[in-house]
């Protein structure tokens, strides 16, 4: 006989993003009862859950709370680095299961306790300096090009490369005002290409998935704005392939992983790989699917195995040929609808396809991956395959306001590899 619904134990997942769709239906499909906290109104994976709780996932107290009140067995996040180090404190608290504890967790989502421990340990990484106010811009002894960032936000928000004092002042003002820490930081720029790995660690050895180089656009005043497109296999050197092998063996050993998803954010320079920053969880957006149609790990499932303690097979599934995720921009606005993805899809020139905002959506200007309209994936035989069914793609693709008017950006895609 089935239990009824309220024999069921209470699953509590923190934010409400697209790859949480997929983590809510795995907690389903293992017999939980799944609780949502996010406090937007409509989040996209609130459809799926039991409950939707519009509490903050930075609140840990008031996320706490609800644990008891709903004697949760599990409080689990997949790709949020802020809500990671709520689910912990959380387990911690209750004793419930979790990959690593609330003080890793609270580490690596300081990027700047992050790269202090980086440093230590003797990971290659980005010089830095750190300023505890605007002011200390005047005063900072490094060359250009720098980067400055706060470290306490994701999606490349508040980041911005400078090239001389006046675009250091800038760069240092805005990284001030979206960070709720009193100090930022400012690091070398790297020269190269930036290539994310997707790992699984388990038993404390990492296994890359994927490597993926990312495309990122350069915004006005030095902005860094998010990855528009990312593509596998990246092509570097295999020199490169092996620095980037032995530090992710170095990061889960020095940092104490034992079993959890890992992304690692690398600059390659010809065969020199230095670490950009890392997180112990699955990356945002897209990249579960990336990993799912390059490899066939589930890495998703793999996120739950690993807060409840259990392997996950990792079976040598290598991807042939080319797949490329890319990232739907529009101008300012509020959405309306997008248009030609369907066909797009029934003759097979795109493989998937998803779109992130809701009728009426507000669409920022900053293109920070929250201002996103859509996101599509391709698989293609060879490379020029890939950018002849991505270049159609975009050719065809068109987003409108709530006013019919088109307002796709189709100059921020993937125009060479």
């Amino acid at each position: 006989m089935h239990p009824m619904p309220s024999d069921k134990p209470w699953a509590i997942v923190l934010a409400g993003t697209i790859p949480h769709i997929p983590l809510i239906e795995n907690l389903k499909a293992r017999g939980y009862r799944v609780a949502l906290v996010d406090y937007l109104e409509s989040p996209p994976a609130a459809r799926l859950a039991d409950e939707h709780s519009r509490v903050s996932t930075l609140a840990m107290d008031d996320v706490l709370a609800l644990a008891r009140a709903r004697n949760a067995e599990l409080v689990i996040s997949a790709c949020v680095d802020r809500a990671n180090v709520t689910a912990a404190y959380v387990a911690e608290r209750l004793s419930l299961p979790a990959p690593y504890g609330f003080a890793m967790a609270e580490l690596v989502a300081n990027k700047l306790r992050m790269k202090e421990e980086l440093v230590r340990l003797g990971i290659p990484t980005a010089a830095f300096r750190v300023l505890g106010s605007p002011a200390e811009a005047s005063h900072l002894t490094m060359s250009f090009p720098v980067v400055a960032k706060p470290i306490d936000t994701g999606g490349s928000k508040g980041v911005r490369k400078a090239s001389k004092a006046e675009e250091l002042q800038l760069a240092v003002d805005e990284a001030f005002k979206v960070t709720r820490s009193t100090q930022i930081l400012v690091e070398e720029f790297l020269q190269g290409e930036e290539v994310s790995a997707d790992c699984m660690v388990q038993d404390g050895q990492p296994h890359i998935l994927v490597l993926r180089k990312r495309y990122v656009q350069r915004g006005v005043d030095g902005a860094v704005l998010s990855a528009y497109a990312s593509v596998s296999p990246a092509a570097i050197s295999a020199a490169a392939k092996q620095r980037i092998h032995r530090v992710t063996r170095d990061i889960a050993r020095g940092f104490g992983l034992r079993t959890t998803p890992l992304l690692v954010q690398f600059m390659v320079d010809g065969d020199d790989a230095r670490v950009i920053e890392f997180a112990p969880r699955v990356g945002g957006g897209l990249n579960y699917r990336f990993v799912l149609l390059g490899t066939g790990v589930d890495i998703i499932d793999a996120t739950v195995n690993a807060y409840l303690g259990r392997p996950t097979a990792l079976a040598d599934h290598a991807g042939r040929g080319y797949l490329a995720a890319n990232h739907v921009y529009a101008e300012a606005g509020r959405f309306g609808e997008v248009r030609n993805h369907e066909q797009l899809l029934d003759e097979g020139i795109i493989a998937e396809f998803y779109v992130h905002k809701a009728r009426g959506a507000p669409i920022g200007a900053s293109m920070t991956s929250a201002d996103r309209v859509a996101s599509f994936m391709v698989r293609a035989d060879s490379a020029e395959e890939l950018l002849r069914r991505t270049r159609e793609a975009m050719q065809r693709l068109d987003v409108l306001d709530v006013d019919g008017r088109s307002i796709v950006r189709r100059d921020v895609c993937l125009q060479a590899l």
